[in-house]
């Protein structure tokens, strides 16, 4: 499989500062041109509902965030733009984006 490795952390915000705690390998980016299974679209909205369940929004839905492992598992990265969302249809704009990858 090729691309960038990636890993994943656990955030916790204290007085104001972000603090990441890397926990665990999170695989490989899906890239644009790479072929899919059709598995990968519903383990990439399992992933997304990770976050939506937690009241955020990712902010940059695309291949190139979402990382899967060997076993097929499917995680979100580069969390920069992630924000909470204010909007419920923020949510489901998100769940298309990953519906059209």
């Amino acid at each position: 499989m090729r691309g960038d490795t990636h890993y994943t952390a656990s955030m916790e915000l204290v007085l104001g500062i972000l603090r990441l705690l890397p926990l665990e390998l999170v695989g490989n980016a899906t890239f644009q041109d790479e072929e899919i299974d059709e598995t990968l679209p519903t383990n990439m909205r399992v992933a997304l509902q990770r976050i939506h369940k937690a009241g955020f929004v990712h902010g940059d839905i695309g291949r190139r965030n979402l990382c899967r492992t060997d076993s097929g598992d499917v995680f979100l990265v580069d969390l920069e733009r992630c924000q909470l969302s204010r909007n419920p249809s923020e949510l489901g704009d998100e769940v298309n984006e990953v519906n059209e990858l």
